[in-house]
């Protein structure tokens, strides 16, 4: 990556009547991050969520100049199906890729 960022997992299902959680965390310019749900790097509550990331060039303001980000505009949209990631109970941890090629 070419800033650091955060990144959200929004639920979609949960898994085995668990409550639906959603998951956060900040991610290094190496792309390395911990997921966390209740606490720093306690991971995700199994389920299925949707993946949202933010890596700016330009961060939101209310009062600056617009906002640019340095990935394409799907992995900033929670609706995108094709970003699920299903956590399984007891799963090791999970990676992906993520293009900063525009959409």
């Amino acid at each position: 990556m070419p800033a650091a960022g955060t990144i959200q997992f929004v639920g979609v299902r949960s898994a085995d009547g668990r409550p639906l959680r959603p998951g956060r965390g900040k991610f290094a310019t190496d792309g390395a991050y911990e997921a966390a749900s209740f606490e720093t790097g306690d991971g995700l509550v199994p389920g299925t969520y949707r993946v949202v990331v933010h890596c700016w060039k330009v961060r939101p303001s209310m009062d600056g100049p617009p906002e640019v980000s340095y990935l394409p505009k799907k992995y900033q949209d929670s609706t995108v199906e094709d970003l699920e990631l299903n956590v399984e109970p007891g799963s090791s941890p999970i990676t992906f890729d993520i293009s900063l090629t525009s959409d």
